[in-house]
């Protein structure tokens, strides 16, 4: 309840006196020129507050009068509230009809003071002058509570509570204090004295009014409220180890930084073992168990999945060739869910291998076979290979093993064999390099042989050395043909340099016919061929049928392979009187000619 202010009347007579200048004992030294009668007035400042059991203690008031820095009068007298208004006489001495004064006014309660005021105003001799005073608590103490402040979470507030004190232990009300914190890194404190804790620590908080200090003890522990254990679930192999993590929480859900005792253990050692101290956890046999971490009273906890891990044979290899091999090897799942796959590569390292299609084989307990093909290799290279399995228990890998592509046999096209000169007989040859080996020809029209015609395929063996093949091609005149050799074995189609060449035509028989001369026995005979350029050959036929039957062959002569006519001749050779049928014949791979109707020859008769 706020009381109304009390107003405090003064009355001060002032009469002619002798005072000393300098001394503040209130004794009348050197003559006054004049009097003057002052009426002081005192009313507690807003500040005051409902301070009316102070002011009613009061029984001293003390009175300053300065002019300038020159004391005039300090006077104490007894002083008793009685009510509105109190009346206390003095006597100032004055040097001037006129001055300027100052005026304080202050009360006491015995030697200590519990309001102050002070006012100005010119005092003038003969003239009654009022004086007004607002009076302010004198504020003797301050206290900030007791005990100790404790915070428990961080981010927890508290409100502190603190007043202003006079000298009679009565509260000046109406006048706040204001707090502060020497160092914020516990709590901070607001200047109305809200404190918010920020971190484990200790902290001191100080309130003050008008000057006066006090403190008081803060402390920040954040209470452990939750424990979280990570991670939260995880799968351990046998015989392996993994370190758990604890992180307390203070009850508004935040991290304590500073350390706190913490426990760990396993809810079945037989399953896993854990340190109490360190939380490494190792796994000793499989099945499912708990791991707690304790602060206190208040426990986290996580699942462990302790398991054995799966086994991955890694198997020979099948079906290799020089670009494809087929890879082989087992997993056993031991009852997880299990993928597997096969890393391969040219590093017998493997450290940065190549990977198959990943295979789901289940999560059963028996070996499960697992292959893949590769399908691009290169001929007369060494792979290496190991099968991988994954599980919740992790990756394992069987070892590595290893096989070699087959190299590709050699093959070298020579061109026509000039031995075979009748015909169109291809020379080449092929190197098997070891491995059972089949070569041929392939021919046709296109330079890059994109389309052409293969010959039959002849075994060579396997050996290492080149092994010639002749074959004789079927061929079209006037056209250019393309032919390469090619050898095919296990480590795959390896195909020669290609050659071309041009056909000529069938021949022509330009001209043929006998000598004029018929003689007893025998008749000269000739013709001209022309071979179109393919190899050709000419010769006469002659019998003694007109059909003729049972011909004999003679005067057979090569007449090359050129584009002009080649004359060739023979002697035909028939007893006396004879009568014989002959003709001129050309003949090459294409074709031959030959007279149109045989020449008829009748020898004469001759008598030796």
């Amino acid at each position: 309840m706020m009381h109304r202010p009390r107003r405090l009347a003064i009355a001060v007579l002032f009469a002619s006196a002798i005072l000393t200048e300098s001394c503040n004992d209130g004794l009348l030294h050197s003559p006054a020129p004049a009097a003057a009668l002052v009426s002081m007035t005192a009313s507690m400042s807003r500040f005051s507050g409902g301070s009316q059991e102070a002011f009613d203690r009061a029984d001293r008031l003390f009175v300053r009068f300065r002019a300038g820095d020159v004391v005039r009068l300090e006077q104490e007298v007894p002083f008793v509230s009685t009510g509105a208004a109190t009346t206390v006489r003095v006597q100032v001495p004055l040097r001037e009809l006129s001055e300027a004064m100052t005026a304080e006014l202050e009360l006491r309660l015995g030697n200590r003071a519990l309001f102050r005021g002070v006012t100005s105003s010119t005092l003038s001799s003969g003239t009654p002058t009022p004086m007004e005073f607002a009076l302010n608590p004198v504020v003797a103490a301050v206290v900030c509570g007791t005990g100790l402040v404790q915070l428990n979470a961080y981010g927890e507030t508290a409100q502190l509570a603190g007043a202003a004190l006079f000298a009679t232990g009565d509260t000046v009300r109406g006048l706040p204090v204001a707090w502060s914190v020497a160092t914020n890194t516990a709590a901070s404190v607001s200047e109305t004295g809200a404190v918010t804790a920020l971190q484990d620590g200790d902290a001191v908080a100080t309130c003050a009014a008008s000057g006066v200090t006090a403190t008081r003890q803060l402390r920040v522990l954040a209470a452990v409220s939750a424990v979280q254990v990570a991670p939260g679930t995880a799968t351990l192999v046998v015989g392996t180890s993994l370190t758990y993590a604890a992180t307390l929480l203070d009850a508004r859900g935040n991290v304590i930084t500073t350390s706190r005792p913490l426990v760990w253990s396993s809810s079945s050692s037989a399953l896993a073992t854990v340190g109490s101290t360190t939380g490494v956890v190792t796994g000793v046999s499989s099945g499912a168990a708990r791991i707690d971490a304790t602060s206190g009273a208040v426990v986290g906890s996580a699942t462990l999945a302790v398991v054995v891990p799966s086994t991955a044979v890694t198997n020979a290899s099948t079906g290799v060739t020089g670009s494809a091999a087929t890879l082989r090897g087992s997993v056993n799942p031991r009852g997880l869910s299990t993928q597997a796959w096969f890393e391969w590569g040219t590093d017998p390292a493997l450290a940065a291998p190549a990977s198959t299609t990943v295979q789901s084989v289940g999560g059963g307990t028996v070996d499960v076979s697992i292959a893949q093909a590769l399908t691009t290799l290169v001929p007369n290279a060494t792979y290496y290979f190991r099968v991988v399995a994954s599980s919740n228990a992790g990756t394992v890998r069987g070892t590595t093993l290893s096989f070699r592509t087959p190299p590709l046999p050699t093959a070298v096209t020579a061109g026509l064999d000039s031995r075979f000169p009748d015909g169109f007989v291809m020379n080449g040859s092929a190197t098997p390099n070891g491995n059972a080996t089949v070569a041929w020809f392939e021919y046709g029209t296109s330079p890059t042989l994109a389309t052409s015609t293969p010959t039959t395929r002849q075994s060579i063996g396997s050996g290492v050395a080149p092994v010639t093949i002749l074959q004789g091609l079927s061929l079209q005149q006037y056209t250019t043909y393309y032919v390469r050799t090619t050898a095919s074995n296990i480590g795959g189609t390896a195909n020669g340099n290609i050659i071309s060449f041009s056909t000529g035509g069938s021949p022509d028989l330009l001209s043929s016919g006998r000598s004029t001369t018929i003689g007893c026995t025998g008749v000269d005979v000739f013709g001209t061929g022309r071979p179109n350029g393919t190899y050709t050959r000419a010769w006469f036929e002659y019998s003694f049928s007109s059909s003729m039957t049972n011909a004999v062959t003679i005067g057979a002569t090569v007449l090359g392979s050129g584009s002009a006519g080649v004359p060739f001749t023979s002697r035909i050779n028939y007893s006396n009187g004879s009568t014989i049928y002959f003709r001129a014949v050309v003949s090459n791979v294409f074709g031959r000619d030959q007279t149109t109707t045989p020449f008829t020859v009748s020898a004469p008769i001759c008598v030796n």
